[in-house]
């Protein structure tokens, strides 16, 4: 854990308020997992509460195996649901600068390139 934080730059995993620089409290966890021969699909599940009455843009942090292949991506806030679509970091970038000055409701997914072993999945309204 000790080189994990270090990479990590002292932050711990989960999710963040970018502005504040702090936690969001995690209310709870569903873990779905099917195995078929070689390969398993696991559907991982976290529900942060927003303890805040402003909408938020939030960073998380998730540590990834550099074997894993992340293969899609959900975020619901309220009755929205953001699904990922993969597209090259530049452009993307752009998408969710441009899409966050319009007021939508947008999310980005990068692997760390200090570490190769952390997504960083940043929210913004």
């Amino acid at each position: 854990m000790e080189e994990i934080y270090q990479k990590h730059k002292g932050e711990s995993f989960g999710l963040y308020e970018i502005k504040k620089k702090r936690p969001l409290p995690l209310r709870g966890i569903k873990v779905s997992v099917v195995v078929n021969d070689f390969i398993s699909t696991i559907e991982y599940t976290q529900f942060y509460y927003n303890d805040t009455e402003e909408l938020l843009e939030t960073e998380y942090y998730l540590p990834i195996s550099e074997l894993a292949v992340l293969d899609s991506f959900k975020a619901k806030y309220e009755d929205k649901i953001i699904e990922g679509v993969i597209k090259e970091r530049d452009q993307a970038e752009q998408e969710y600068v441009k899409e966050k000055e319009k007021g939508s409701l947008v999310a980005q997914t990068v692997l760390l390139s200090e570490t190769h072993d952390i997504l960083k999945i940043r929210i913004g309204n």
